[in-house]
């Protein structure tokens, strides 16, 4: 008399088993992914904005020795070599990098007392930081983005906040046009 044995199953795993793992591992490899670009915008907007508070600090420097005035001082990346590298031009001490690999440029206002610093390839997270990251009306007077309407410093209520910059840097890459006092 033969008595029945099941079979026995073979060491491995099933095809929806393989699959669960695979869809899961590609949840996790997007997610990642998309922390990492946050991740990544947000460290350039903290140098960009460290970046823009050196300029002016540098330039406000340089134009108390020419009496208050930022007729003289410019600064640009926008000029690219054979290689299509940024290069600077102008007075400023050191070349400055745009973190978003885009060009800067300094110059003087529409008045001898106003300078300009514009960052070019800004991503839109970096956008609003640049944005919001110069409040105090005594020392800007306006931020413009992608060419639009400046927005006042001394507006009331303050036009500079999160929620202004956000309805302001629409683009995926933005410009954003500082002037200062």
């Amino acid at each position: 008399m033969t008595s029945f044995q099941p079979s026995r199953r073979e060491g491995g795993f099933t095809l929806l088993e393989l699959l669960l793992v695979i869809g899961v591992a590609a949840l996790l490899l997007i997610g990642g992914i998309a922390t990492y670009r946050l991740v990544s915008d947000g460290n350039k907007a903290t140098e960009a904005t460290r970046l823009l508070l050196t300029l002016r600090q540098e330039a406000q420097v340089m134009a108390q020795q020419q009496g208050g005035i930022y007729t003289n001082i410019t600064y640009s990346t926008a000029v690219s070599d054979a290689n299509n590298v940024f290069v600077a031009t102008g007075i400023l001490r050191d070349q400055q990098n745009n973190p978003f690999n885009g060009p800067i440029t300094i110059a003087p206002g529409a008045t001898p007392d106003l300078l300009t610093i514009q960052f070019d390839n800004v991503t839109r997270p970096g956008c609003v930081k640049l944005f919001t990251s110069i409040t105090n009306p005594n020392e800007i007077e306006s931020v413009a983005v992608n060419g639009g309407p400046a927005q006042l410093a001394n507006a009331v209520p303050s036009p500079l906040t999160a929620v202004n910059a956000a309805t302001q840097c629409t683009l995926a890459v933005n410009t954003v046009l500082w002037t200062l006092k």
